[in-house]
């Protein structure tokens, strides 16, 4: 955790961090001098059916699959506090191929938690299960059940060996206590008749969301209220069960530094890289403006304990992670197309930059691609990018955009 002489720090970053970019590899300058941006144009826009007016939901994700033929939708929302969802497959020209329901499922099962398209169906996974479904019908055609010892893991992933890989749980909460730093992904193996846990990573979680503990004179009661890190750097990770492995992407060393890393089930590196981005200065108003924020929601807490302003402030500004720059990145997608696509805070005449790579030992340089804005990158495959499309009415489309190289 960062405390309060952090926020002193980051108006006079080290001199030492800024006068080099170059993280074990890549430099930033050498990422963009003389390159120009990749940049797209719209080739496919797929509508929700029925003729839906708000679009596909809020929180719908999506994934490539059957060599770039389908195009399969989770469309999930939050209707009155109650989760409502359906899984669509289309053609990339907008066809409807396929849908399941819940009805579709057998009882007990709770809405899907992740989605993966594959060459000849898709997997959704659930609280208790991950199912695979046919494209032509949608029907299920294969179950895979977790054991009871698979229960606190996160992401679970099943494994051709009848193993499973995953995060070691939701980071356990302690009243009053301070935030966890560290998560292990794991593998757990069938040795016998017993599961066997086995460390094949670790992820860097020290500035997570957390909980500011709010307290008057004495140390009980206290109130725990749930803060954001508007400038979290914990690590970013995939699980891509097609190759049984976790990648890694570290964005918390030095101004603009990435390293990321690919790790099989087995624990073994499959491939690293390591190079900077441009950095970004955190400017003092955005900082601030954080801390305002953090405010307004510890206050309400803060009062009923008999606190200040100024004591509020004190909380907030001890519990926030305040860093001189902003984190290079804050999102990473691992595509269909075999590559990582990384987002970046940067924005170069209203589209956002994103950078993409391949993955395993290429050395090439990262790809720099401006998408617009409104866009939320979810796969790629071949010359396209697919997402949702944010419009300003509200409205969210699939579509496809088709990747332009720069003019030589």
């Amino acid at each position: 955790m960062v405390r309060k002489a952090a926020v002193a720090r980051m108006w006079s970053p080290c001199v030492a961090l800024l006068a080099t970019l170059v993280v074990h590899g890549e430099s930033a300058a050498a990422l963009q001098a003389g390159a120009q941006s990749w940049t797209t144009v719209p080739d496919h826009r797929i509508d929700q059916p029925e003729g839906a007016e708000a679009g596909f939901g809020r929180w719908s994700s999506m994934r490539i699959g059957a060599s770039g033929t389908r195009v399969v939708v989770r469309d999930a929302e939050i209707v009155e506090a109650s989760p409502v969802w359906r899984i669509l497959v289309f053609s990339p020209e907008g066809e409807l191929v396929a849908t399941v329901d819940p009805e579709d499922l057998p009882g007990g099962f709770s809405p899907p938690r992740g989605l993966r398209a594959v060459a000849d169906g898709f997997w959704t996974r659930y609280f208790k299960a991950t199912l695979k479904h046919s494209y032509d019908g949608g029907d299920i055609v294969e179950t895979i059940r977790y054991p009871a010892e698979a229960g606190d893991l996160r992401s679970p992933t099943p494994l051709d060996d009848g193993g499973f890989l995953g995060l070691g749980g939701d980071p356990i909460w302690r009243p009053g206590g301070e935030p966890p730093s560290a998560e292990a992904v794991l593998r757990l193996a069938l040795a016998g008749d017993d599961w066997q846990r086995d460390t094949i990573g670790v992820l860097d979680i020290r500035h997570m969301h957390w909980f500011v503990t709010v307290r008057g004179q004495s140390s009980w009661p206290f109130s725990q209220v749930s803060l954001a890190q508007p400038f979290s750097d914990t690590d970013l990770f995939w699980i891509d069960p097609g190759t049984e492995s976790v990648g890694i992407v570290r964005r918390n060393g030095p101004p603009g530094g990435v390293e990321i890393v690919e790790i099989s089930a087995a624990g073994d590196t499959l491939w690293r890289r390591r190079f900077s981005l441009p950095a970004i200065p955190l400017t003092r108003e955005r900082a601030e403006r954080a801390i305002a924020e953090g405010v307004a929601e510890v206050r309400p807490a803060g009062e009923g304990y008999g606190l200040t302003d100024a004591q509020v402030r004190d909380l907030v500004v001890d519990a926030l992670h305040i860093p001189s720059h902003l984190p290079p990145i804050h999102a990473v997608v691992a595509t269909a197309s075999g590559e990582v696509w990384l987002a970046t805070p940067q924005v170069v005449d209203g589209p956002a930059v994103w950078y993409s790579l391949p993955r395993g030992g290429n050395d090439s340089p990262p790809r720099r691609v401006l998408l617009p804005s409104t866009f939320r990158l979810q796969d790629a495959f071949g010359d396209h990018v697919w997402g949702f499309s944010d419009e300003p009415s509200g409205t969210r489309s699939v579509v496809g955009l088709r990747l332009v190289p720069p003019a030589r």
